[in-house]
């Protein structure tokens, strides 16, 4: 998280948050996906209507 600072802002508004990091949950994200797309894969390849003659 990246907080921005305005010392002649009023009291209350004087801290301000500019940026939050997503690496950590975009990752996580990304490993479901994959494991969903797999799964989903494997599905697929394991009926017997999908495969091809």
């Amino acid at each position: 998280m990246v907080v921005a600072y305005a010392p002649d802002a009023p009291y209350d508004l004087q801290y301000s948050v500019t940026d939050v990091n997503r690496k950590v949950p975009l990752a996580v994200l990304a490993g479901i996906f994959a494991l969903a797309v797999v799964a989903v894969g494997r599905m697929r390849g394991s009926w017997p209507w999908s495969r091809s003659p």
